[in-house]
């Protein structure tokens, strides 16, 4: 069985401003901080352990990675 698991929560303010006369062109700041992760889990379990005389490969992996942190960001709107 095989997991995968994407997450994020952004925490901020966003400000924009726009101009009529420019037909909608502007700019927006953002300010705020992200946690980003991801989850991976892999495993195998056999059905039965008394079978010794197999040489049967079972592979387990899990990892979990996070990005966190604070950011600031600038954007032009058109």
């Amino acid at each position: 069985m095989t997991l995968a698991a994407d997450y994020a929560m952004d925490f901020g303010y966003i400000w924009q401003q726009k101009s009529k006369t420019l037909k909608g062109l502007g700019y927006s700041t953002q300010i705020g901080y992200k946690l980003r992760g991801t989850y991976y889990g892999s495993g195998s379990s056999s059905d039965s352990e008394s079978d010794s005389d197999s040489n049967d490969l079972t592979l387990e992996f899990s990892r979990n990675d996070m990005w966190h942190g604070p950011y600031v960001s600038f954007n032009i709107i058109f």
